[in-house]
């Protein structure tokens, strides 16, 4: 965690085992020390790990010309709080050649 013109940067742990879901936040004032010796406190708040998979995709193929309609079936690992708070009807595509 750094703290430059006001704002506090934050560095979240990685997930542990991969796993989605929340963890909590510590914030440290002076965290330029040793991570042993910052002196972390509890916030309250959480930043939460999640997955998101692409489960299904149809149609599988079309014209060249482009136009096709594809609906992305999606499953996200979360906690139930996040995922009412995520709109996958405003999620957006693109499709690219090459990779």
């Amino acid at each position: 965690m750094s703290s430059s013109g006001g704002a506090i940067v934050c560095r979240s742990a990685a997930a542990v085992g991969g796993a989605a879901g929340p963890t909590p936040l510590y914030l440290s004032t002076n965290a330029s020390q040793s991570e042993a010796a910052a002196g972390f406190l509890a916030t309250g708040l959480y930043f939460e790990y999640y997955t998101l998979e692409a489960v299904r995709l149809a149609p599988v193929a079309g014209p060249v010309a482009g136009g096709t309609w594809i609906r992305l079936s999606l499953a996200m690992s979360a906690s139930e709080e996040l995922r009412d708070q995520v709109r996958f009807a405003e999620t957006r595509c693109r499709i690219s050649a090459g990779g």
